[in-house]
């Protein structure tokens, strides 16, 4: 929006009149009957009372002629004419001719205030279209205040025509063609009606001041209301981008902290690299170190390494070892990091080490290899995590855990991770197949820990079964030939290694025919049997299992004693047997 300075304008001059105090000074002096020695001849008659009246002030007391007609002036004549015109009469005569004074000068105030108003097209645009209005009520106050003073000046001239005579103010004489009341008499209603449009109409001339002082003021503060303009519009401006602007303006800082960030990062990780590559050279375990730790690990001699560069050189035989088998290449970087342990970098009484399956793909000689060199370098960590899919490997830690801290206890009863201060033991157990399978951590299942074996599991079911007493639940005791056959062929697998058939296996050993032969025929005809009419496996016989399972540890125990007392040892007190042994033997 474009504007332009405007010249100021001057104020107006707006007289000041109470009309309700001279409109009541008026009617007060028009209806004044003024008492005194009032000649008939003068009171009928106003114009000659006016020339006399005239005459009168230029004759004295004591004139004895008329100085119009030179006629001697009958005795007591100047008196009479005095009484008749007494101060009175001159006073309210004075009076009205004060208030025909004011009435005409307040007409003529109106006219040049009317006049006087500036036309709107000297004002700014936004201010015209009001002040025309308020003009018009100012034109139309004028009109109406002339008439209503033409009024009054007309009753005025009467009064004074006829000042011994109350003039009547609802004379029609006293109504012109100019009045736009001609209908109307002079009465309060009347006067009420002017004063309310009066009060109006002043109104619009404090409005049309209150209009041209804001026009000067802004011609007077033009430059800086434009200033002021051109600062709000650029505000509001920058208000709008404001929101693009911030969002650019954070995506910047953010760019510059990210990028002060990255430098220093970088700055951070050239240092480290510097620091690593100086620190493998010059802490790098020794070729010859590593060699034999290698040997101890697997078992054999056979890979060997040599320093190149920042690394090392693998050969086999002799020959670079161009082919690692995943066994190997498991073995070469679990060595590695177990003499990672021993860096001064790392404090082995507060750090936590996790071992994720060191032994996958070794067989089992180098199993048995890594555990012990496990054991060997990972003394004194404050926490040790061990995961494995193999159990041999499992088997070997849970025996380690529970014997370096004392739970052998709890080896014998359902495992609960938290009544175990020292090692807690949990499974994986999957759920599901593809896609949808999932797993979930839970305690170790109470036979994978009661058990280190499955031949420590056999014995203790038979150790179980041995003590029924009174007749055998048969369907409960229906898979304990099985178990007692696996059992048996286990112990004499290291007693009699190669002895062939389990009936001659079994002769080899202590023990009586009888014995003997009772063994190989519960154990013959209830166990691994291919056809299920064999007369000889009758299930009836099956009541005998308690009495046989009784024998076959009296069999063990005869012939090993030693490894049935220790087989014994591994179980709680409340499930050992009683001694199986044979009387006499």
């Amino acid at each position: 929006m474009h504007s332009t300075l405007m010249a100021p304008i001057g104020p107006l001059d707006f007289p000041s009149f109470d009309l309700t105090d001279f409109t009541s000074r008026v009617l007060d002096k028009v209806q004044q009957n003024v008492i005194a020695q009032a000649l008939a001849s003068l009171v009928d008659n106003t114009e000659l009372a006016s020339w006399v009246q005239h005459g009168l002030g230029i004759h004295g007391d004591d004139a004895t002629t008329c100085r119009f007609c030179e006629s001697p002036m009958p005795h007591g004549r100047i008196a009479s004419l005095r009484n008749h015109f007494n101060d009175r009469v001159e006073k309210l005569q004075h009076e009205l001719m004060t208030l025909r004074s004011e009435a005409r000068s307040f007409i003529e105030a109106l006219r040049q205030l009317t006049a006087s108003i500036p036309v709107a097209e000297l004002l700014y645009p936004h201010l015209r279209w009001q002040y025309k209005l308020h003009i018009e009520q100012v034109e139309a106050f004028g009109t109406l205040m002339a008439s209503y003073l033409r009024r009054l000046l007309r009753l005025i001239r009467a009064k004074l025509n006829s000042p011994f005579a109350a003039v009547n103010i609802q004379s029609n004489e006293f109504h012109s063609e100019q009045d736009d009341e001609s209908d109307e008499v002079w009465s309060d209603r009347l006067l009420e009606a002017h004063m309310e449009t009066a009060y109006t109409n002043v109104a619009a001339i404090f409005e049309i001041t209150k209009h041209i002082s804001e026009h000067n003021k802004l011609s007077a503060n033009f430059q800086a209301e434009a200033s002021a303009a051109r600062a709000a519009l650029e505000a509001d401006e920058v208000l709008k981008a404001l929101p693009d602007w911030r969002q650019l303006e954070n995506a910047v800082d953010e760019a510059e902290t990210t990028c002060v960030s990255k430098g220093a990062l970088l700055d951070k990780l050239k240092i480290d690299v510097s620091a690593l590559a100086a620190s493998i050279k010059d802490h790098r375990p020794a070729a010859a170190q590593l060699t034999a730790q290698m040997t101890e690990y697997l078992g054999r001699k056979e890979l060997t390494f040599e320093f190149k560069d920042t690394g090392y050189l693998i050969r086999r035989n002799g020959e670079p070892a161009l082919h690692l088998s995943e066994g190997e290449r498991t073995a070469i970087a679990f060595v590695y990091f177990l003499n990672s342990l021993t860096d001064e970098s790392f404090e082995r009484r507060k750090g936590v080490v996790v071992i994720d399956d060191p032994v996958s793909s070794l067989d089992q000689n180098s199993l048995y290899c890594a555990f012990g060199y496990m054991q060997e370098h990972t003394v004194g960590v404050e926490q040790l995590i061990v995961l494995t899919h193999n159990f041999s490997f499992f088997r070997l830690v849970k025996n380690w855990f529970n014997h370096e801290g004392g739970s052998k206890a709890l080896r014998n009863k359902v495992y609960v991770p938290e009544e175990s201060k020292f090692a807690q033991f949990y499974m994986l157990r999957s759920k599901g197949e593809g896609v949808d399978r999932t797993s979930r951590l839970t305690a170790l299942d109470p036979l994978l820990h009661k058990h280190e074996s499955e031949y420590h599991y056999l014995f203790s079911k038979v150790v179980e079964a041995s003590k029924i007493e009174g007749e055998a639940n048969l369907e409960e005791m229906y898979g304990m030939p099985n178990i007692a056959r696996r059992l048996v062929e286990g112990f004499l697998a290291f007693r009699v290694p190669g002895g062939g058939e389990l009936r001659q296996t079994v002769r080899k050993l202590k023990g009586d025919v009888a014995t003997h032969a009772r063994i190989v025929r519960f154990l013959n005809a209830h166990s691994h049997k291919d056809r299920m009419d064999d007369s000889e496996g009758d299930a009836s016989l099956l009541s005998e299992t308690p009495a046989i399972m009784r024998t076959v540890l009296g069999y063990i125990e005869l012939n090993d004693k030693e490894h049935y007392d220790k087989m014994v040892e591994l179980m709680p007190v409340a499930e050992q047997p009683v001694s199986a042994m044979p009387q006499g033997q």
